[in-house]
This record gives C-alpha cells, structure tokens and sequence, in this order.
C-alpha cells in the first residue's frame, strides 16, 4: 500500500514539473444561467408551457497551453439550472340583464423548479490568436455535476365573477415551497447529471467573456419511467478575470 501510494506521488508531481513547462492561466468568472429541461415523452420532445428560467454561475479554471494554439481547462462552477412552467385558462359566458357577460372565470398554475450543482468541466482547448493578449478561443469536453440542493415554488390562482349574484364571487391564491431532496428514493431528481459542453470566448488583456451550452446526456429524473426523460438544456454567459503565468 505504501508503495502504490508512493506512485502516485512521485505521478502526481511529475505531471506539476511537467505543466511548469507550459503557459498557464488562472481564471474567476461569473455570470447567468438560460435553463430549461427538455422533457422526451416516447419519440417526441415536449416544451409546452414550460419556460427557461435565470440561474446564477461562478466558477474558476485552471488553463495550461501546449502552444500558441492547442491547450486544455480544467474548470469547477456552482451552477444553478431548472426549469418554469405557467398554463392556464379564461372564460365566460352568459349576459346579465344589464348588458354585462353574466358570469366569468380564470385560472393560472405556475411553478418553478430551481436545481443547483457543483459542476466539473475537463476541456479540450483551442485558441485563434489575434495580438498580444487578445485572441478568440473555443473549447469542448463533457461536464458533470453533482447535485447540491434544490427548491420547488408552486403558485395557482382562481377567480370566479359572477355579475348576476355577486355574493358567489370566488378568489383563491394559494402558493407553495418544497425543498428538492436529490436521490433514487427523494424527490425525483438524480445527483449526478452529466453531458458534454462546447464553448467560445474572447480575451482582452486580462479580461474574458465566455458562452457556452450544456447539453445532458444523462435522464435526471428518479420516477423509472420508460417513456418519459428529462435531460439538462443551459445555456451560459460569464465575464472573468485572468492570472496569468
């Protein structure tokens, strides 16, 4: 056991003398999250009345170039994505003896589904240089996330006019928060979700913006349901800072 740890060691500093040869770069970045979940129901894939929501991202990268142009990333991010849902209906019928509609009616449900991870991306990097300090770059490789914690805000509203009698006037607002407990047995999202991840950017001296697209490979969702996957969709924008070595 000694031994073996012994290796590892000795690879482990090996591999630092060997990225001491190369550029590296440090970078701090934050920015949001566009997420919305697609939901894959047998051959079809259904948004509906769900909707992207907005989600916080910060994280930071290690980069090591081997040239000018070739080089990998090794990045870490607390990512937060989900998914919103809002339907609903309006109607009326009926005139009263004024001349108004006698009686009408509305409805809407709504939800939000927030789910925040600890995300890592190994990356493959390849860099167009444009000046000193001033290049666009793309990078590609697969990321994995692991689930933190999550939340789940309802809300349905319901109104009933009623222009004849009044009195069976009806207003209801009920709203709810659960928390989302990752797991097989929880509330019905795995920990991990994993995929792969292309990206472009651009530096300015000591300055980054980046966008990139996560697209999930994996079904997130504990329920065992054949016919019905849920997959990761989150697109990124983020500003950042480099250290440069």
């Amino acid at each position: 056991m000694k031994t073996t740890f012994n290796y590892i060691l000795i690879a482990a500093f090996s591999l630092l003398l060997s990225l001491n040869l190369y550029s590296q770069s440090l970078g701090l970045g934050a920015g949001l999250n566009i997420s919305q979940l697609n939901f894959n129901s047998g051959d079809t894939t259904e948004f509906g009345d769900y909707k992207s929501v907005l989600g916080l991202n910060i994280g930071v990268h290690y980069d090591v170039k081997f040239s000018d142009r070739v080089g990998m990333r090794i990045g870490l991010a607390y990512s937060s994505k989900g998914v919103g849902y809002k339907s609903g209906y309006n109607s009326s019928g009926g005139l009263a003896s004024s001349g108004v509609v006698a009686y009408s009616s509305s409805s809407i449900v709504e939800s939000e589904t927030r789910l925040n991870y600890m995300q890592l991306n190994p990356m493959l990097k390849y860099t167009l240089p444009l000046g000193e300090k001033t290049a666009f770059y793309a990078l590609l490789g697969p990321y994995l996330s692991i689930g933190l914690k999550g939340n789940l805000s309802e809300r349905q509203t319901y109104s009933y006019t009623d222009n004849v009698n009044p009195e069976n006037n009806i207003n209801i607002d009920v709203s709810n928060d659960d928390e989302i407990q990752f797991g097989q047995d929880e509330s019905g999202f795995d920990y991990v979700n994993y995929g792969f991840t292309p990206l472009i950017g651009f530096q300015l001296n000591s300055f980054f913006i980046e966008m990139s697209y996560d697209i999930g490979l994996n079904d997130i969702q504990t329920n065992n349901e054949d016919n019905f996957k849920v997959y990761d969709r989150t697109f990124s924008i983020k500003l950042g800072y480099l250290f440069e070595k």
